[in-house]
């Protein structure tokens, strides 16, 4: 026999159906080992709506029908205009045939069925995703969907070229057909879960995707008014993503972002203007921001663009910790006073195993000195014991009541921010014992 369709009930228990010679419907319950025979003439095509209902169609005028899960089968007559290739049920009652020049529905459980000279001419596979929405793939590939239970049929995909169809099934809301020489090809029928992903190009200064039914940019996860086409100029820095729409509306995933840190339309920042140091770092990272200048939404991004830090606005000479990042190089993305500036650096890898030296106070009769034990060094040109990122002349020790400022905290036992010289006040406040986190001042 020319097996042409198969189903399996269980590992053990299967049904084969299919043509001349010796055609019918065989059915095992020992894995094959041996198989009972029922004649229903050549069927090509065999579908269970339930574990116990099933239909057949093939050749001749006829479709089979089964309530025992195969083990007998009643020829409901000549209850089909031409010799049919596919059957289709979506419950015990309703169900679809198509075939040689035409196809048959039912309502009632094969007792009666209508025509419909609408499909394809040589149906190779019907297919309903509910009671009401099915589609019929001809053997050109044109397929046909209708949305009433078989009634009316609409073109939904054209034919293929130089494909003939053999059989097509519904995978995952796909409709994956099978074609002579080996080919397959698919065609989404529903929105999947998860869509696809767009991606992002960046040609010239411009973020381009594939064209699609729809497409929407998106800034900061806000849509950006008017940008829908392939292309999009950004013209603002920041994070920049892409959603589209397929042809039947289905959405698709976030794309990855992508950061802008600069555009051409901007006032630039020179790079020596805001140095950051050391470079490569270990552990804290100092900004010096030029007199007056304010940074804000300042930034750390990795090599993929993906924001992995945020930091606070600063003035003056800012310390960054940076000890939670992995090595690998960094981008310090901020704005200066309105402008866009972009730094990078290298973090290394550190030993967490050793303590970090921390600042320590020592309280004199008329002077206050701040002493730093070992400390890193924020700066190549700084040695100890100078206090590091400051002016290389800073005394250690500084008279009457002209006391600097120093915010201290430990950021891996480092120190988090300093004032610049210009920052010397004239504050009031008696210390009776060293400080190691808060702020210092003099009476």
């Amino acid at each position: 026999m020319a097996i042409r369709c198969v189903h399996a009930f269980t590992p053990s228990t299967c049904i084969v159906a299919g043509g001349n010679p010796w055609g019918g419907i065989y059915r095992s319950t020992n894995g094959g080992g041996a198989w009972a025979y029922t004649e229903a003439g050549n069927p090509n095509d065999i579908y269970f709506p339930t574990e116990l209902v099933g239909y057949a169609a093939g050749e001749g005028n006829s479709v089979y029908k089964t309530v025992d899960a195969g083990v007998t089968w009643t020829d409901l007559g000549p209850v089909v205009p031409a010799p049919q290739f596919t059957v289709f049920f979506h419950d015990e009652l309703r169900g679809w045939t198509g075939g040689a020049g035409s196809g048959s529905r039912t309502m009632d459980g094969g007792g009666t069925w209508v025509a419909m000279g609408s499909i394809p001419s040589y149906t190779k596979s019907i297919i309903f995703t509910d009671a009401d929405t099915g589609y019929a793939v001809g053997q050109s590939g044109q397929t046909v969907r209708n949305v009433d239970g078989g009634v009316t049929w609409e073109n939904f995909i054209g034919e293929v070229f130089n494909a003939t169809f053999g059989d097509a099934a519904l995978v995952d809301g796909a409709l994956i057909g099978v074609a002579n020489n080996g080919d397959i090809y698919r065609a989404q029928l529903r929105c999947p879960v998860n869509g696809p992903v767009p991606h992002i190009l960046q040609v010239d200064g411009e973020l381009c995707t594939a064209d699609a039914n729809s497409i929407q940019w998106y800034l900061n996860d806000d849509p950006i008014n008017g940008a829908i086409g392939p292309c999009h100029n950004p013209v603002s820095t920041g994070t920049y993503h892409v959603l589209t729409n397929d042809v039947q509306g289905c959405p698709s995933a976030p794309s990855e972002p992508i950061a802008v840190i600069s555009t051409g339309l901007e006032e630039r920042v020179k790079v020596d203007e805001l140095p950051v140091y050391p470079n490569p770092v270990d552990d804290l990272l100092m900004l010096r921001i030029p007199q007056g200048q304010v940074v804000d939404n300042a930034e750390i991004l990795d090599v993929q663009g993906r924001v992995v830090k945020r930091i606070s606005s600063v003035n003056g000479l800012g310390f960054v910790g940076v000890s939670d990042l992995k090595s690998g190089l960094y981008v310090m993305r901020c704005g200066v006073s309105g402008r866009a500036v972009e730094q990078r650096f290298v973090k290394k890898w550190s030993d967490r195993s050793k303590p970090f030296n921390v600042p320590s106070i020592i309280r004199q009769p008329r002077h206050l000195a701040l002493r730093i034990v070992h400390p890193p060094c924020f700066h190549p040109r700084c040695e100890p014991p100078a206090l590091h990122g400051l002016d290389d002349q800073w005394p250690q020790h500084f008279p009457g009541d002209q006391v600097p400022v120093i915010h201290v905290a430990l950021l891996q036992g480092g120190i988090d921010q300093h004032s610049e010289p210009s920052g010397i006040r004239r504050r009031c406040r008696e210390l009776d014992e060293p400080l190691v986190i808060g702020q210092l001042f003099r009476r």
